[in-house]
Parts: structure tokens; C-alpha cells; sequence
């Protein structure tokens, strides 16, 4: 069960992560000056995440952050991108 919980994590934080970057991308074509969230880009819901947090790089690289809640209660996503993320019972240094 426990893999489970941190496979469905880390799924979450890489589709995040890639829709983050692809509304970055959209959003310097068309000069659209908006701040990109977790919620904004996904269905994420309160309930299971208690904080997700995404930066960029001069590129528009994402790396994605999240503390688990809920079901995902102690499980930590610490620097997700969209071909990688690792969940852990560990807490970000960031959080």
C-alpha cells in the first residue's frame, strides 16, 4: 500500500511538472504575465496535499515540491520534475 501511495505521488508531481512548463511556454508566446500554482495547473485536491509549491528556472524548467495530507499524510516530494520525482517519508529542507 505504501508503494502505492508513493507511486501515485510521484505520477502527480511529474504531471504537474509538465503542465507548469507547458503553460510557462504558452504564457511567454503570448506575453501572458500570471502567477503558474499547483492548482492552476492540476486537479490537486486540499485533502491529499497539504502544500505544493512549483519554481522555475531561467529556462522554464519546473521542479515541483509537495507535502503529502491525508492518504499521503507524511509522504514528501522534494524537488519533482517531469521525468523525475522520488516520494519520501523525509521532509523538505524548504517546507
Amino acid at each position: 500500500m505504501e508503494n502505492s501511495k508513493k507511486k501515485t505521488l510521484e505520477i502527480s508531481a511529474k504531471s504537474i511538472a509538465k503542465s507548469a512548463e507547458e503553460r510557462y511556454i504558452e504564457n511567454e508566446t503570448y506575453g501572458i504575465n500570471e502567477e503558474i500554482t499547483c492548482e492552476s495547473v492540476s486537479n490537486i485536491s486540499k485533502n491529499d496535499f497539504s502544500s505544493c509549491k512549483i519554481n522555475f528556472d531561467d529556462e522554464g524548467n519546473a521542479t515541483v515540491t509537495i507535502a503529502g495530507a491525508g492518504s499521503y499524510n507524511g509522504l514528501h516530494i522534494c524537488s519533482g520534475t517531469k521525468t523525475n520525482a522520488s516520494a519520501t517519508n523525509e521532509e523538505c529542507s524548504s517546507q
